[in-house]
């Protein structure tokens, strides 16, 4: 959507301008309603967009991933070498290679 939030330079009111229908989509309003009206705008926009489609999985984070990197904050802040070493350190691996080890070291029941 094309809207711009245009300010009245006299009155210092607020209104949205759409650039889809070349008019305006609100009321003149002082600056507190306009930011009550547009949270209102977002919240209907996001609300009709999970009704129509649902809610959006994470496509490159999962469960899994989560779990793992708690884990390792965990490991991480009680390590000695406090971030010296994260690059050689031996429990620095993915998730994925985690898994596949099957060394459950975190007791994370995720293998």
């Amino acid at each position: 959507m094309g809207r711009c939030n245009i300010k009245h330079p006299q009155t210092g009111e607020w209104r949205c301008w759409s650039t889809i229908v070349d008019n305006w989509v609100s009321d003149w309003m002082s600056e507190a309603d306009y930011k009550r009206w547009l949270i209102d705008e977002a919240t209907r926009q996001v609300a009709a967009e999970i009704e129509a489609y649902g809610i959006k999985e994470a496509r490159f984070q999962t469960y899994n991933d989560c779990i793992y990197n708690l884990a390792m904050q965990e490991h991480c802040e009680k390590c000695k070498d406090r971030f010296d070493k994260c690059d050689d350190c031996d429990y620095n691996i993915t998730v994925e290679a985690y898994i596949e080890q099957g060394d459950d070291y975190f007791h994370l029941g995720l293998i």
